[in-house]
Formats: structure tokens, sequence, C-alpha cells
């Protein structure tokens, strides 16, 4: 799975710079920045832009720019909805079995509908086109 890269991706970055935090909070900020413009639409004040924490021992040491508080999931290693501020998340974390250090990685709801929309886009469009000619006869 794609995300299960990302996810290592950030715990080695944390795991190797967790006794440099300000080399840490620089380098998660590169990699957010990657992230919204790959993920997201490149406006972090988007609705579909996606949100990064990282914590390292129990304490929070980077929140993106997007997220408005908070988020936190009540199970790790499963996405779930979470409801943080005023808006609606897909949320997954991931614990490093070694460093205790962990990694959430969500996406906006309403960011998957969308993706979700253009990719059965192929599906859509067509049953959109034929239906007044399904209905109108009936």
């Amino acid at each position: 799975m794609k995300t299960d890269r990302l996810f290592q991706t950030v715990l080695v970055i944390a795991e190797s710079l967790a006794d440099r935090p300000e080399q840490l909070q620089n380098t998660l900020r590169a990699f957010d920045a990657t992230l919204l413009e790959m993920l997201g639409d490149g406006n972090a004040d988007s609705d579909t832009a996606p949100a990064m924490q990282v914590w390292v021992h129990g304490q929070l040491v980077y929140r993106s720019p997007t997220t408005h508080g908070i988020i936190l999931n009540s199970t790790p290693e499963r996405s779930e909805a979470v409801k943080a501020g005023d808006r609606e998340w897909r949320a997954r974390t991931v614990v490093s079995p070694t460093s205790g250090i962990s990694v959430l990685l969500a996406e906006p709801s309403t960011w998957r509908l969308t993706i979700t929309i253009m990719n059965r886009g192929f599906y859509l469009r067509p049953l959109l086109i034929s239906l007044p000619f399904l209905v109108i006869p009936a």
C-alpha cells in the first residue's frame, strides 16, 4: 500500500532526527509540503489538504498547518473517521514498535468523496448521459 510507505518514511525521519528538534521540524515541514502538493491541491487552506501529526514519547512535535487542532484516532493501525474542530477526517496512526514515535496521516472526508467520484467518473459519466434516454421512454 502506498500509504504504508509514507508512514515508514516519516517514522525513519522522526527516529533519525529525534535528538535534533530544529532539523526534525524543518524536515517534517518539507515532507508535509510535498504531501500537500502530491495528495492535495497545493493550497494549505483548501478543504482537500491532507494533515500530518508526529508524536515523540507522547508529545506532539509536529502538526501540519492544515489542521486547526489535534486529530486523535482511537485505534492505531486502523483507518477511521475522526471529527476534529469543524471538519471530519479519515485518519490513521502508525506507532513505531522500537522508538514509541507515532505518525498520524489524515485526509478530509471531502477529499475521499472527490477522489471516489474522479476514479468512478469512468462509470458515472455514461450512466448520467444514458439516464435521460432510459427514463423518458419509461
